[in-house]
């Protein structure tokens, strides 16, 4: 509600308008009445009113020089004046002390209340209006930063010419005043991890903290210069010298203190790319592209580290990695399910395109060559590809989105290991299926005295020396063995059962010599099969 104050020195008058007026329906509160000009400067100063409504002709202070202390002091105060005077002078001084309206006596409710209604809705625009200025004015201040940055982001891509450059250099405000230019590009390592451990709010805090860090390291430095992110997430300083010696000295200074700052006070790390030097505001997008190159080096020196294009380039590049046939090595590693040998190759592999300072994108060739074979396997052995690659869709992309050789590696032989379990599982359930056949096969067929270790393996389409360690393995017996004693168990059966002589029972199980068929059946009940049926009966 808007604050009203009543100043009238007749009493009647007063308290009749006091009365006669809905002041909360028309949106006011009546703070306060007074009866003369020296009580409403006391009641002003105190309470501020938005509304006052005053007699002109009062004791001490009359109406005309209290509004007069109101416009000096409270412009936006809204004065309205009761006479009984219809006098034009009058009108010309309220006019010039800014009065709202003014109202002759006698005053009718209904007139005032036209008044009152009027000053709300004059007020209620200007409150609007000076939000809507306010509002604009505070967008403008935070539009500047952007402003900014979308123009430092356009200078480093090589999207402006010259005199649009020092135009709009002007108007932003953007002081490069020397000769020499060079850019610093940070990104934080291991950026995506990062984001999943602690959350993108706290990562996009961090990233903040790191671009404040390095805007206040400028003006502590007393260095030239501009700090602003990109939307890769770089943070990217143009720094602005006039000398090549004390760019050159400087630009690493402030490369190191800032590496060196992130690794002290926060749980990452940053690894950091200087671009070549320029004499011209037009050429930074060019020193910008060479730190991005740099940038592309931590791929195989790994993080936390000062990368210079100058140096790099310096350094002869050997593009050439061993003849190996990696991808058959690993293959067949793979296959015969040799896992150490595996991890081994794949170490060694990562450490040629290190030693050999590989670029990137042939790096990738050969990593994408292993992801082949994996894909081939998984085909050939029908496996899920969910449970070797998770829930990444596209494992050709997926390794893009690693900064450094070491971080793919770990992945790689993560996903190795993976298939290797699979591949060991899909082993051991096609062993166990075929021991469970043999078994199947011994069950039904115990009773044929030809039956032999070749015929079972003729049956199950496998040679001997790979079915006999496997029987061995799931039925700790032998062929022979399982075989003997299935046969046996079905002649302790037919013993009890039957009434048949001994060598019928040898030649119903599958003995053709009655006499062995006594002699293994002693060594294992160390009964002979008489004794074990007379103690049968003899039990019953």
């Amino acid at each position: 509600m808007y604050k009203f104050l009543l100043v009238d020195d007749d009493t009647i008058i007063r308290e009749g308008i006091r009365d006669n007026i809905s002041w909360e329906k028309l949106g006011f509160n009546l703070i306060a009445e007074c009866e003369d000009g020296n009580q409403a400067i006391e009641a002003i100063d105190k309470y501020k009113p938005d509304v006052i409504l005053t007699d002109i002709c009062m004791p001490f202070l009359d109406g005309l020089e209290l509004a007069k202390y109101v416009s000096e002091r409270f412009p936006s105060t809204k004065i309205i004046l009761i006479t009984g005077y219809d006098k034009f002078d009058y009108a010309q001084k309220a006019v010039r002390l800014n009065v709202y309206d003014f109202i002759l006596k006698p005053i009718t409710p209904n007139e005032l209340i036209k008044i009152i209604k009027r000053v709300k809705l004059e007020i209620d625009k200007e409150i609007s209006s000076n939000r809507k200025l306010k509002y604009l004015k505070n967008k403008l201040n935070e539009s500047l930063p952007i402003l900014r940055e979308r123009f430092l982001n356009k200078i480093i891509y090589g999207k402006l010419k010259g005199d649009e450059i020092k135009n709009r250099l002007k108007y932003l405000s953007l002081n490069f005043q020397y000769s020499f230019y060079s850019t610093i590009v940070i990104d934080i390592d291991n950026s995506n991890e990062l984001k999943l451990k602690i959350g993108d709010e706290k990562y996009e805090l961090l990233s903040l903290n790191i671009l404040n860090y390095c805007t206040q390291l400028l003006k502590t430095s007393n260095l030239d210069g501009q700090v602003f992110s990109n939307s890769d997430e770089y943070i990217i300083i143009i720094i602005n010298e006039k000398s090549l010696d004390t760019l050159n000295n400087k630009k690493l200074l402030v490369a190191e203190n800032i590496r060196q700052t992130v690794e002290e006070i926060s749980e990452t790390t940053v690894t950091i790319s200087i671009g070549t030097n320029c004499t011209n505001i037009q050429e930074i997008s060019f020193s910008f592209q060479n730190a991005i190159t740099a940038l592309d080096y931590r791929f195989l020196l790994g993080t936390n580290q000062i990368l210079s294009y100058d140096d790099l380039i310096k350094t002869q590049t050997i593009e050439m990695i061993s003849k190996k046939e990696w991808d058959k090595e690993i293959a067949l590693s793979l296959k015969t399910n040799r896992h150490d040998e595996t991890k081994m190759l794949i170490k060694e592999l990562i450490k040629n395109l290190k030693t050999n300072m590989v670029p990137i994108e042939k790096s990738y060739t050969y990593i994408q060559k292993i992801i082949v074979l994996i894909y081939n396997i998984i085909n050939e052995l029908s496996i899920n590809e969910t449970n070797v690659f998770g829930e990444i869709e596209n494992p050709f992309l997926h390794i893009s989105k690693f900064k450094t050789l070491n971080k793919l590696e770990v992945w790689l032989i993560d996903v190795i290991n993976n298939i290797q379990k699979l591949i060991k599982e899909k082993k051991d359930d096609f062993s166990k299926n075929k021991i469970l056949l043999a078994e199947n096969f011994i069950k039904e067929n115990y009773n044929n005295e030809k039956m032999t270790l070749s015929s079972i393996c003729f049956y199950l389409c496998m040679s001997k020396s790979r079915f006999s360690p496997l029987f061995k393995k799931h039925t700790n017996m032998t062929f022979i063995e399982y075989l003997t004693r299935i046969r046996i168990e079905k002649s302790m059966e037919l013993l009890k059962t039957t009434s048949l002589m001994t060598y019928e029972i040898a030649y119903k199980i599958g003995f053709s010599d009655p006499h062995y068929f006594s002699i293994i059946f002693k060594k294992i009940n160390n009964l002979t099969p008489s004794e074990f049926r007379n103690n049968l009966q003899n039990k019953a």
